[in-house]
């Protein structure tokens, strides 16, 4: 998978692809909403990083840039009862690691 990025105006851009079996996704839009998604074949011959660099290449062109895994956020979607287990477990690790 490949993920790239770009700011516009305050509001943070994604352009994205990886492999899935005998396909390339493309995925884009706007960090937190749903996006847009392509399928594209592999083509004969041609390696799926091969694919996934040219699928994104004009989104390098247009300023799009990769970023550190230290620069990625975690957000955590879920149920009421799983934030309540998150908090158990990060109470637990707390306590654990000051005594």
């Amino acid at each position: 998978m490949l993920k790239l990025y770009k700011r516009i105006d305050n509001i943070l851009y994604y352009h994205e692809a990886w492999e899935d079996d005998s396909t390339v996704i493309e995925h884009f839009g706007v960090v937190g909403e749903q996006g847009e998604m392509r399928k594209h074949r592999i083509s004969a011959g041609k390696s799926s990083r091969a694919m996934i660099k040219a699928i994104l290449a004009p989104a390098r062109a247009l300023g799009y840039k990769t970023i550190s895994d230290d620069d990625h956020a975690i957000l955590i979607v879920g149920t009421l009862s799983m934030a309540l287990v998150l908090m158990l477990i990060w109470t637990s690790v707390w306590s654990w690691k000051t005594n």
